[in-house]
């Protein structure tokens, strides 16, 4: 067996991303505020990132054999609460460095043959 632990900083201080992807990843979206189009430009690298990553697996023929587990550490944060910014945690209050439940939940999945498919289960722990 394998183990692979795949983090990436993206949606992490310094709010910046690779040059085009902020507006590759905000136009037609509405997105006008500077620092919500480089945590859009982000999230597009992170969403790549995953992307190529499954790809390599799907070629190397270990994606059917292969679980995955994706979660973030804390919510978003809002500007309010340091420097940068362009997150947000709505409808949940506040955000990264609090105890309220805008930091303290987050998104998280499992995808794997071995897991049953087309189950969605909420949480709040």
């Amino acid at each position: 067996p394998m183990f692979l632990y795949f983090s990436v900083p993206n949606v992490h201080s310094p709010n910046q991303s690779p040059k085009g992807y902020n507006e590759k990843y905000s136009q037609g979206t509405g997105i006008t505020e500077f620092d919500r189009k480089q945590l859009a430009g982000n999230l597009g690298g992170l969403e790549e990132s995953v992307h190529n990553l499954t790809e390599a697996l799907k070629k190397s023929d270990m994606w059917e054999n292969t679980m995955v587990v994706f979660l973030s550490d804390n919510g978003g944060c809002p500007e309010q609460l340091m420097s940068y910014g362009g997150h947000s945690n709505y409808p949940l209050r506040s955000g990264k460095t609090t105890l309220f439940e805008g930091a303290l939940r987050a998104p998280a999945f499992v995808y794997g043959p071995m897991v049953e498919q087309n189950v969605m289960r909420h949480n709040t722990w």
